[in-house]
């Protein structure tokens, strides 16, 4: 499938969805503007994403160092299309496979009050202009939703997550942010069937995630609004599901194959 064949297919599955109003663009170009210019280089970069045109309104001057292409150059060689071209052949399938999946639990699952508090991610291989590959994990966060509080236009934050670009698992989260400020999982798949963390519940994925971030019993507790008694249930469960010995071993397990 060549570039132009899934992006045909992204505007296809989004248009079906929604219709766009071009009036907040401009407000959101000029909020990015400002925020790119007081970022310094890192590995990570920001797009706004015109979601049903498929077209990068905005991207932040850190592509660059990370990929190596200009914002121009990226605009002039058809933006979206560009950077699908770009896309490891082996992972754009599954990519999209993944975006399809998301959009559509986003659309039936998930009430409209509650749209504006979500998080989506998912990873792949992007090449660089030097002709190398890198994962990227990219979060996108909905900034703009139609009438039928469909999103509209989204921030995605792009990480550069493994320089070595090893074959990884493609994994599509969504997440929601609770009353305690902090992500919930609402969906999760790992798109290979074969990883150990294939079987684990949403909750246990949390706990995962967190455990690997440093966080004791009491911390995932409160933030996941749940007592550190279940916590610690949740813990046994992974070591037993994940045939690991200790918490050390989850951690560096979610290291090496940069689970979202």
């Amino acid at each position: 499938m060549t570039p132009q064949e899934r992006n045909k297919i992204l505007r296809s599955l989004f248009s079906s969805f929604t219709t766009y109003s071009g009036k907040v663009v401009q407000k959101n170009i000029e909020q990015m503007r400002q925020v790119d210019s007081l970022v310094s280089v890192s590995e990570s970069f920001y797009m706004l994403v015109n979601l049903p045109a498929n077209k990068f309104e905005f991207i932040s001057k850190n592509i660059e160092p990370n990929l190596g292409y200009t914002v121009n150059e990226i605009h002039e060689n058809g933006g979206v299309t560009f950077l699908l071209s770009k896309m490891h052949p082996d992972d754009a399938p599954v990519w999209l496979k993944a975006i399809e999946e998301l959009m559509h639990f986003v659309i039936t699952k998930i009430p409209a009050e509650k749209r504006a508090n979500i998080s989506s991610s998912y990873n792949y291989r992007i090449q660089k202009k030097n002709g190398d590959y890198v994962t990227l994990l990219e979060h996108i966060y909905p900034v703009y939703f139609d009438d039928n509080k469909i999103p509209v236009m989204g921030i995605a934050h792009c990480i550069v997550s493994d320089i070595t670009a090893k074959e990884l698992p493609i994994v599509g989260t969504i997440r929601l942010l609770n009353n305690e400020n902090s992500y919930e999982t609402l969906f999760y798949k790992n798109y290979s069937s074969n990883t150990l963390e294939a079987s684990l519940t949403n909750r246990e994925v949390d706990v995962l995630r967190l455990i690997a971030n440093g966080k004791t019993s009491k911390e995932i507790g409160d933030m996941l609004c749940i007592s550190p008694h279940t916590v610690d249930s949740h813990r046994r469960k992974l070591l037993k599901k994940m045939n690991f010995k200790s918490t050390g071993e989850i951690i560096q397990y979610y290291k090496d194959n940069m689970l979202l």
